[in-house]
């Protein structure tokens, strides 16, 4: 029989270690960019285009990778998609405007 007792970790060391780990695996991503599963990393859309899905206050990006050809994904604020527009080529979908999949003008 052994006379070893379990380790003991401090609960702050503990909570520093975890946050470091998971501040070195964040990846940020800019207004004008998404992440990319596939490629792990912020990528830009191929050629700018960008789909727009707004529902209620949120918005939804679509895009296609220009590195991987991969569908990605980001939600953002209603309120970014003016500001968004200037830097992609948006096309807009409003839930609100669309009737059983007619746009109503």
């Amino acid at each position: 029989m052994t006379q070893e007792r379990p380790t003991l970790i401090r609960g702050d060391t503990l909570i520093a270690f975890i946050k470091a780990q998971r501040s070195a695996r964040k990846t940020l991503v800019g207004p004008d960019q998404f992440f990319c599963l596939k490629c792990r990393d912020a990528r830009k859309p191929a050629s700018g285009l960008v789909d727009c899905e707004v529902t209620g206050e949120r918005a939804k990006l679509t895009a296609i990778c220009g590195v991987c050809d991969t569908i990605m994904h980001k939600p953002v604020a209603h309120t970014q998609v003016p500001m968004l527009s200037k830097v992609f080529d948006l096309t807009i979908r409003d839930e609100a405007r669309t009737v059983k999949g007619v746009v109503v003008e």
